[in-house]
């Protein structure tokens, strides 16, 4: 038996209202290929971190931008990946912040990157020209 591997790939303008379409895209792709529906949940809630990061920090002008994402389910992984020609931002850099005893004491920042690392397995990061490169991977249990 041959190895098996299944690709969505999408490509968005940087707004907000289209990160509902990558969820539904998402979720049937994901919903058909595996079982695993927490590992479609936590996948669901990084998208909405990502894209959200991307479109609402990522650009200095108002111009629109194309954002490529693709998922590949291959041999019980998740692998997502997203690709912009937005500001420079390695995700992996974001100092993680102590946890202080009142939440209006600091910085709310970075708290979406935590959350993001903490729900997936692994996390890379490159910058390829002017392109940022994201790829998160997810472990899904068997079916």
């Amino acid at each position: 038996m041959g190895l098996i591997v299944e690709i969505m790939q999408i490509s968005i303008n940087n707004s907000t209202s289209e990160i509902s379409l990558v969820h539904k895209l998402f979720s049937e792709f994901a919903k058909s290929m595996i079982s695993d529906i927490s590992a479609i949940q936590k996948l669901s809630i990084v998208i909405d971190e990502v894209l959200t990061n991307i479109i609402t920090h990522g650009y200095r002008d108002q111009d629109t931008h194309v954002i490529h994402i693709s998922c590949q389910i291959q041999e019980g992984i998740i692998s997502l990946s997203f690709e912009d020609d937005g500001i420079e931002f390695n995700p992996l850099l974001v100092e993680e912040q102590e946890v202080a005893s009142e939440l209006d004491t600091r910085s709310l920042g970075g708290l979406g990157i935590r959350l993001m690392k903490g729900l997936v397995d692994d996390i890379s990061y490159q910058r390829q020209g002017k392109y940022n490169l994201l790829l998160i991977k997810k472990q899904v249990n068997p079916d």
